[in-house]
Formats: structure tokens, C-alpha cells, sequence
């Protein structure tokens, strides 16, 4: 047992504080409706030092009960787990400090290592997802979680590669003995494990992620067109009313 796993019983009043300040989860209210799409970037051919999955956690709200508007308020929350210098090392041999970036400057780290990005989604997930979601990212940013690209033989909740950061919110927290591959295909693998074929598509999502740029950049299949520097950069206005990611 790690020294980290042994001392966890000293951080159970710490998380319940912690707690108190996240929302609860429970199930989507009047006016409310939760949303994902899974990334990924890599560059041609697939380099594990420069692929990345990422994803990010959409609430859009409205007033009232009616039906979704087209420009709904949005919140959104992007787990982009990498090492603080943001050098990714696939060999290297002891876990580094992480840090948890934004779905902006995930998207500007991408594009200047000259990797293609690409998107699934958006996909409507329930309320419970989204604010597991809001507890990883805090978990990932408060400084006990360790980045390693090969995070096999680590626990996620203690050292964790990109693909575990945001896969741990659908199969836990738990020793790792592999990695599903990286870039396009450790994406799309996650997407999958999270219960891609469970959700379907809502037309809440027509107005902002149209207006985004997002609406139909990639297929759930996984066939379609990547988006690269020139569509993306011009298309983070609209309805994001300036929220961070």
C-alpha cells in the first residue's frame, strides 16, 4: 500500500469540505440540460509525445421550463490532464507534477505542437456525469494527483496519464495495468467505455454548438473531417458569454 493510499483517512474531513462547496449531483431540473464531447489531438503519424485526449463537461440553463433556447447560459468544465512543464514523456520513469488545463489552452497547446485536433460530440449525459466531472477536475488541480504517461502499476487517484483523467469518471478510481493507445484512438475507446451508445443527440445542442463551430466536426463513428488551426481559432465567441472552460 502507498504512502499517499495510507494517509487517505487524514484527507476524508479535507474532501468533505471540499464537497461542500461542489454541487450535488441529482437529476437535470427545468431549464437544464448536461453535455459532453471527448477530443483528442495528435500529429501525422501518431506520436504518443505529442497525442492528447481531453474532454469537456457543458451545463446549459435557461429560465423556465420551456424548451431549450438557441443561446442558453453555458458552464463548462474541461478535464486536459498533462505534466506542469507540458513536455509529455512517454518514457520517462517517475510520475512529474500535473496540471489540469482549460479546454482554450488545451486547444492553443495542441495546435502549437502542430497536432490535428478532433471532436466527438456534443452528447446529452445526466446530471450525475457531469458533476462527477466537476469533483475530478478539482481532484486534478488541487495537487495530489501526479502525471505520468505510462501510469501502469499507479493508482488514478494518485498518479494518472490523460486518458485515465477523464476515463476514471466512468470505470473509478483503481490500479492500472495498461492504456487504451493514445490520440484518435484512445478518444474514441474512452467515448466508448463512457456509454457512447446510451446517449443520443438533443436538439438543445443545434443553436450553440453550431454557433461554436462543433456541430457535426466528427461522427460518433469515428469517420469525418478533422478540424486544424484555421476553423477553430474564429469560433469561441457566440454563446459562450466568456465562461472558462
Amino acid at each position: 500500500m502507498s504512502l499517499r493510499r495510507s494517509a487517505a483517512g487524514l484527507l476524508t474531513p479535507l474532501c468533505a469540505l471540499a464537497g461542500l462547496a461542489l454541487p450535488l449531483p441529482g437529476g437535470a431540473r427545468a431549464g437544464e440540460a448536461h453535455f459532453l464531447l471527448v477530443f483528442a489531438s495528435q500529429r501525422v503519424p501518431n506520436n504518443p509525445n505529442y497525442s492528447h485526449t481531453f474532454a469537456t463537461f457543458v451545463r446549459a440553463s435557461w429560465p423556465g421550463d420551456g424548451p431549450c433556447p438557441r443561446c442558453p447560459a453555458l458552464e463548462a468544465r474541461t478535464i486536459s490532464w498533462l505534466p506542469r512543464s507540458l513536455a509529455v514523456r512517454s518514457l520517462a520513469l517517475w510520475p512529474e507534477c500535473g496540471r489540469n488545463l482549460g479546454l482554450h489552452e488545451t486547444l492553443r497547446y495542441a495546435l502549437a505542437g502542430e497536432a490535428r485536433v478532433s471532436l466527438w460530440g456534443p452528447y446529452r449525459i445526466d446530471a450525475e456525469l457531469y458533476h462527477r466531472a466537476l469533483r475530478q477536475a478539482a481532484l486534478l488541480e488541487s495537487g495530489w494527483v501526479l502525471y505520468k504517461a505510462n501510469d501502469m502499476g499507479y493508482y488514478s487517484d494518485e498518479v494518472s496519464n490523460c486518458v485515465h483523467a477523464v476515463s476514471s469518471l466512468a470505470d473509478g478510481y483503481r490500479l492500472r495495468f495498461g492504456s487504451p493507445g493514445w490520440g484518435e484512438a484512445a478518444s474514441y475507446r474512452l467515448l466508448n467505455e463512457m456509454g457512447r451508445g446510451c446517449w443520443t443527440a438533443s436538439a438543445c445542442t443545434t443553436g450553440w454548438a453550431a454557433r461554436w463551430g462543433w456541430a457535426g466536426t466528427r461522427s460518433s463513428t469515428g469517420a469525418g473531417p478533422h478540424r486544424g488551426a484555421g476553423p477553430w481559432g474564429a469560433r469561441w465567441t457566440g454563446c459562450w458569454e466568456g465562461r472558462t472552460a
